[in-house]
This record gives C-alpha cells, structure tokens and sequence, in this order.
C-alpha cells in the first residue's frame, strides 16, 4: 500500500499504481501542479511523465500508463516506481511514502 498525502493506493502492479496515482491527482487537481514538471527525467534516458509515450532518447515507453493526455513509464519495480514517484511529487510538496498493508 502506498500513501500520497492522505489518500492510500491499493495496487497490485506498477501499471495499475501509476494508473490509480494519476486518476488521484487529476481528480483532486494537482495535475495543473505537475504539469509545470512535464516531461519529468528519471535519468538523461529516461521520463517517468510526459504528454507522449517517448524518452528523450527516442525510444517508446515500454510499458506506458495512459490517463487524460499523460503517459507514465511503468517499466520498473514496484520499490523504483513509488521512489520515482516520490520524487516528482515532493516538488509539489506531496509526501509519498509506503504503509504497512492490514
């Protein structure tokens, strides 16, 4: 289980976490927040979000995630994929972090 502010995502694979994130912060408006960040590096090769499936390098996204015009790359395990979000999301003051599941 992961937590984004208050909000706990329950997600059994990376492609439906990063979908479940995105609807999340579309639906409570932090996207316009994000937005300003996009396409986000992960490394020179490399974005976690952009507004096409592509990296910098040229290449498509492996594994991409769709929701309202944004592509994430979900290629990765799940402990890359919180820290990456984690890592665009604190630019936006949102805290991510992961939770004991119950």
């Amino acid at each position: 289980m992961v937590r984004i502010a208050d909000h706990l995502i329950h997600a059994e694979s990376v492609p439906d976490f990063y979908k479940m994130a995105m609807a999340w912060l579309v639906d409570n408006g932090h996207m316009q927040r994000v937005d300003t960040l996009v396409p986000f590096k992960t490394s020179q090769q490399r974005y976690l979000i952009a507004k096409t499936p592509r990296h910098p390098n040229g290449k498509d996204f492996f594994s991409p995630v769709n929701h309202r015009g944004y592509y994430m790359e979900a290629h990765k395990n799940y402990r890359d994929a919180v820290f990456h979000l984690r890592k665009l999301l604190a630019n936006i003051s949102l805290h991510v972090e992961y939770v004991a599941n119950d």
